[in-house]
């Protein structure tokens, strides 16, 4: 069905509006949906239940080219729904009955299932996840259960991206977890998410981190907030070697829910220029001097 919609759109757009506005429309609907929904959910989540499915089923040819991506393939390439339906319900193409009606059938396909495996005697389609959590950058994310659950409770954990086996997620986010027995993962990846949950005075000391700076701000309830600035030098012992170069780190609380951030900030020497570098951007700047006079909870969260 995708390859036959695929050509005869294809088709009927190049004879319609030839090589330059086809090419523009292309690059605008595509772009546009694929970012919209591509980006957003397939190189999120496809790779990630693709890569599940192909252990879950060794041997079997599960390459790209053997199954469809329903759910996750609704938007970009000619064929798929987003692309077809703007031709046809903006654009007002028309398409043969034949191709309208496998056109409107894939369509419903996509809207009702996700993966779609096909075969010569049967087809094996599965449903939509129930839940999918992502953090901000569109990553695979979850610190609280699965990171995508399908209806029969099979899922993934990941964590900013990285996946773990479930053991060894919920030892993680218990956050209870011995340092030494963080930096025994072999998975850098995972290791280097689980560190994020571990004990920042262990961490501290196994890296040879040093305080640079800290100032104190204060909320409107009158709380004292506390800002770092830490260097982490690279280590010169290979065995206790987590970062290929020297890194800054901006460390600071959040009363509210009790916790401490921490995020990677250039090499600043004050905490109070790294915190206005995160504030800022392209357009509007903040200088040091400027961060320490807002408050917290009124001209910063």
């Amino acid at each position: 069905v995708h390859g036959a919609v695929h050509d005869a759109v294809h088709d009927a757009v190049r004879d319609a509006v030839g090589d330059a506005v086809r090419d523009a429309v292309h690059d605008a609907v595509g772009g546009a949906v694929h970012d919209a929904v591509g980006d957003a959910v397939h190189g999120a989540v496809h790779d990630a239940v693709r890569d599940a499915v192909r252990g879950a089923v060794r041997g079997a040819r599960l390459e790209w080219h053997y199954w469809l991506g329903g759910q996750f393939w609704v938007g970009g390439w000619w064929g798929s729904p987003s692309y077809v339906s703007f031709f046809t319900e903006v654009c007002g193409l028309k398409l043969t009955k034949d191709i309208t009606e496998r056109a409107k059938a894939y369509q419903r396909v996509c809207e009702s299932v996700n993966y779609i495996w096909p075969n010569r005697n049967f087809v094996i389609a599965c449903a939509r996840p129930k839940s999918i959590n992502r953090n901000v950058r569109g990553q695979l994310h979850s610190d609280t259960g699965k990171s995508i659950e399908y209806p029969d409770g099979w899922g993934l954990y990941h964590l900013n991206g990285v996946r773990f086996e479930e053991d060894l997620w919920r030892e993680v986010v218990s956050k209870k977890m011995p340092f030494q027995d963080i930096l025994a993962i072999k998975d850098i990846d995972q290791r280097r998410q689980a560190m994020k949950y571990g004990s920042w005075e262990e961490f501290v000391e196994f890296a040879g981190a040093k305080k640079l700076d800290e100032f104190l701000k204060f909320n409107l309830k009158g709380e004292a907030i506390i800002h770092q600035l830490w260097e982490f030098p690279l280590q010169a012992d290979e065995e206790k070697r987590i970062f290929t170069k020297t890194v800054h780190f901006a460390r600071y609380q959040d009363r509210s829910i009790g916790e401490w951030h921490v995020k990677g900030v250039p090499g600043f020497n004050t905490i109070s220029e790294a915190m206005a570098w995160g504030m800022s951007d392209d357009e509007h700047k903040i200088t040091a001097e400027e961060w320490k006079g807002l408050k917290i909870g009124a001209d910063e969260s």
